[in-house]
């Protein structure tokens, strides 16, 4: 079982709680939804745009002499790109992106923490391990001592 539908079964299926991803999804309140590995059409959509805009925007591969520069004038094409109709919805790409953007909730006015607490305790060595990352801790012999990354 790979890890992602490893992932998806935990946090879908059987309910259970998968700490980061979760404190994620609630700090932000968007809901999960994860690509199976190997799937190429449930990302193509993704790395097809990719690859439409290294065509239009990239080839032939640009010169220039600030990349500052560049990326304003990058900006503008890709401005004026947007004003185009969609392939397949009604309406341009501008028009579909703004429809998308009111529907946005707001960003959390407080920053999502990614640094995660633990409790370890040395070894004979004085050395902590926490998922196969050891750490010289600089401590006696089995005392305590929290650590974060």
């Amino acid at each position: 079982m790979t890890q992602v539908k490893h992932i998806r079964k935990m946090y879908f299926e059987e309910g259970k709680n998968i700490s980061q991803i979760s404190r994620e999804t609630g700090h932000y309140r968007f809901e999960a939804a994860f690509c199976n590995v190997g799937s190429g059409h449930e990302k193509g959509n993704v790395e097809n745009k990719v690859g439409y805009h290294r065509r239009n925007m990239l080839v032939p591969v640009p010169r220039f002499e600030s990349i500052s520069e560049f990326n304003k004038d990058l900006l503008i094409r890709c401005e004026e790109d947007a004003k185009r109709k969609h392939y397949r919805k009604k309406g341009t790409i501008e028009g579909l992106y703004k429809d998308d953007a009111a529907a946005l909730l707001e960003l959390p006015k407080t920053a999502f923490d990614t640094s995660k607490y633990i409790t370890v305790k040395t070894n004979g060595m004085e050395n902590s391990c926490c998922t196969k990352a050891c750490t010289n801790t600089q401590r006696r012999l089995n005392m305590q001592t929290s650590m974060y990354w």
